[in-house]
């Protein structure tokens, strides 16, 4: 019995479709209809009614038609579906849906008398929809249970989940941007030897110089640098001899490519000024004198600094410079011109006053 009953619920699920139709059916007569005596009593659950109702029945088979309909109301109130036969004449679609009103109903059974078939019948609202279709073998006794069995499922109410209202959207903030480090400064000491053209000779230039680095990465560096002769240079005439002497101050925007490194290179480019002085020591008959001028210098830097300790770097490096207009020198002969280029090759210690 039990591998029935799920034989018989499967095969209802198996041939019930959903297919909504608006129609109207002939008039029917009343079947009274009673549930099987053999039947163990249920007690109805708490829902809606459902309704049924069959075509009339010719008076030589209207035992063997109320007997089916009798067959799926008693199945229906096995399942504790409280059951309504439709009195005669309503089986028109607004006579009953009329009836499905009158009773608090919504789903009705259309039994056919002559075969098993039958229609079950639904009222969304004021709109009367044919559902589904169960229709069964002849006499294989499944057919009630079949009926019963969609009926109770289409009976079930249908939970509707609550949409929940959306979260409240929270503004977007946009991250802080990031702030970049403060500027990393420093402050060398440094000796050049250098010269300016082969009749000056070597001159030796002590400076003090300081840097800024800029930017996220500190690769954008700013340099600056003042330095003054302390062995001049002398060119000798027949007039005599004249020692040359200069300050220069300049400052060289310049990019370290990895400042990070333990050895780390700076290339630069800058200018400045050139302040140069000469003391004339003059033979007979002349009689020597001294000058001082100004010009302009554009400089160029190549330098390699060395991490020698977290705040102390060793730099070394050459600075080529042309000082524009050239110093022209006059010692009785031919005037010499120099500045045009100036070379240095520069040894300094420099300082980082603190480590960030």
């Amino acid at each position: 019995m039990i591998l029935a009953a799920a034989a018989s619920r499967w095969f209802a699920c198996l041939f019930a479709a959903a297919q909504p139709v608006v129609v109207e059916v002939p008039p029917a007569t009343v079947i009274e209809a009673s549930p099987d005596a053999s039947a163990a009593a249920v007690t109805p659950r708490a829902s809606a009614p459902i309704l049924l109702w069959s075509d009339p029945a010719p008076p030589d088979a209207a035992a063997a038609w109320g007997a089916r309909l009798r067959r799926v109301q008693a199945e229906l109130e096995l399942l504790g579906l409280a059951t309504v036969v439709v009195p005669a004449g309503a089986s028109a679609s607004t006579e009953l849906a009329a009836q499905l009103q009158q009773h608090g109903a919504q789903l009705a059974i259309w039994v056919a008398g002559d075969r098993d078939r039958a229609e079950l019948w639904r009222l969304d609202g004021r709109r009367l929809e044919q559902i589904a279709i169960v229709t069964g073998d002849e006499d294989d006794g499944t057919f009630a249970v079949r009926c019963a069995e969609v009926a109770s499922a289409l009976s079930l109410p249908v939970a509707h989940p609550q949409v929940q209202p959306l979260p409240r959207a929270e503004p977007i903030v946009p991250a802080p941007a990031p702030i970049p480090p403060p500027p990393r400064a420093d402050l060398r000491l440094s000796l050049a030897l250098g010269g300016a053209s082969r009749d000056l000779g070597l001159l030796l230039l002590p400076g003090i110089g300081g840097g800024v680095r800029l930017g996220r990465h500190r690769r954008l560096g700013l340099e600056g640098e003042l330095a003054a002769t302390a062995l001049q240079g002398r060119v000798r005439g027949p007039a005599g001899v004249a020692r040359v002497g200069w300050f220069v101050a300049r400052a060289h925007v310049g990019v370290w490519p990895v400042p990070r490194a333990r050895v780390s290179p700076l290339f630069g480019l800058g200018g400045g000024v050139l302040a140069a002085w000469t003391r004339g020591r003059a033979s007979v008959p002349y009689r020597g004198r001294s000058d001082a001028t100004a010009v302009g210098v554009v400089s160029a830097l190549l330098d390699v600094a060395i991490r020698v300790a977290p705040r102390l770097r060793v730099r070394v490096g050459v600075r080529v410079a042309m000082a524009l207009p050239a110093l022209r020198i006059d010692t009785g002969a031919a005037p010499r011109r120099t500045g045009w280029p100036l070379g240095e090759g520069v040894l300094a210690f420099e300082w980082l006053p603190s480590r960030r």
